[in-house]
């Protein structure tokens, strides 16, 4: 097995598609990659280091600008309650927890920020944010933002995604003893 790529020195990619493995959309595949964190997935700050696994949604053209937009939302704290991320057609598409999408002070205030992130980039994206809940079916308009396909495609890829690696933030098991 080889090691995947590593887009950024802030991330670590846990999984990574180069290509598109079947039909859907316009040659969806994706990456898992996987932040540390100080936030919850409501953006309180935690005591507590994290660790954050969110997928990363690649469409044909595999554009790695999207990373940058990516380490500036790591910097900013933004990255936290993200479970889905994938720029497509100049946008950039976000999925974040219910928790965080719910408090409508903080998702105003969630999607500014976005807005101001994708609009400082060399190539200026636009911002879309909506939430990513397993136990619910998707909305139609987001998601097909994320990959060109339908609702019900969209909504099996995702949650098998979810499914497969537990996306979100998870308490950070180290590898060796500590002493």
């Amino acid at each position: 097995m080889s090691t995947p790529p590593q887009y950024s020195t802030l991330l670590s990619t846990l999984y990574d598609e180069q290509a598109p493995i079947g039909e859907l959309g316009r040659g969806t595949h994706y990456s898992i990659l996987r932040s540390t964190t100080s936030y919850a997935d409501n953006l309180e700050p935690s005591a507590k280091i994290n660790v954050h696994d969110f997928a990363l949604i690649w469409d044909e053209d595999h554009d790695t600008r999207v990373i940058d937009a990516i380490e500036m939302m790591y910097v900013r704290n933004l990255l936290s309650p993200v479970l889905f991320l994938g720029e497509r057609k100049g946008g950039l598409t976000t999925l974040v927890d219910p928790l965080l999408y719910n408090d409508q002070e903080k998702q105003h205030t969630y999607m500014s920020e976005m807005a101001e992130i994708c609009g400082s980039l060399p190539d200026s994206w636009s911002s879309t944010v909506n939430f990513f809940d397993p136990s619910m079916p998707m909305c139609t308009e987001e998601p097909r933002m994320l990959i060109n396909s339908g609702a019900d495609k969209i909504d099996v890829y995702l949650k098998n995604i979810n499914n497969l690696w537990n996306l979100g933030i998870k308490k950070y098991k180290p590898s060796i003893a500590c002493v």
